[in-house]
């Protein structure tokens, strides 16, 4: 836990990882469904799904896990992970609707 403030002013890391996870995923998993919709590849609650997927936060013990195989900062992501599903709630209806 000593290291969890330092973490916190890693907000560049935040807003970065955030993005990726809540903005950059779902959108090209909305355009990949749908590619993949239009080229009949994929119906149309296969290709919900897909999004619905791509919109919702990742596990916390799978981000924690990871990071820490990797050798990563762990208190950057349990923050990350945690932030991530706090965000998740409001951010994943919103993009829900677009699709």
């Amino acid at each position: 836990m000593s290291r969890v403030p330092t973490a916190l002013t890693a907000w560049r890391c935040h807003v970065l990882i955030q993005t990726i996870n809540l903005g950059f995923l779902p959108i090209g998993g909305a355009l990949v469904s749908q590619w993949l919709l239009r080229n009949q590849l994929l119906d149309f609650k296969s290709s919900a799904g897909l999004v619905v997927a791509m919109a919702v936060p990742t596990t916390s013990n799978m981000c924690v896990s990871l990071t820490s195989a990797a050798g990563g900062d762990q208190a950057t992501a349990v923050l990350n992970a945690v932030g991530g599903n706090l965000l998740g709630v409001l951010v994943t209806p919103l993009l829900d609707r677009k699709s």
